[in-house]
């Protein structure tokens, strides 16, 4: 599938949705991750609010995402 195909089906589409969900829980992951492995000399209000507000704004998308799959 290519970004333009069309969606031919509910259930592909309810593959793609849970596909954007597990891409979301990645991000989250990986910014937390990220922080956990940045040496003390390294972090900074800066960066720490930077990773957190990228998982925050993942855990909109894949809320948004998981609701979506449910409907």
């Amino acid at each position: 599938m290519t970004v333009s195909q069309q969606v031919g089906s509910d259930h592909q589409l309810a593959r793609l949705l849970q596909i954007g969900v597990v891409l979301e829980e990645v991000v989250e992951a990986r910014a937390y991750q990220h922080y956990r492995r940045l040496p003390a000399t390294e972090r900074d209000a800066a960066i720490e609010t930077l990773l957190e507000d990228a998982r925050e704004e993942s855990a909109r998308h894949r809320e948004r995402l998981e609701a979506l799959v449910e409907t």
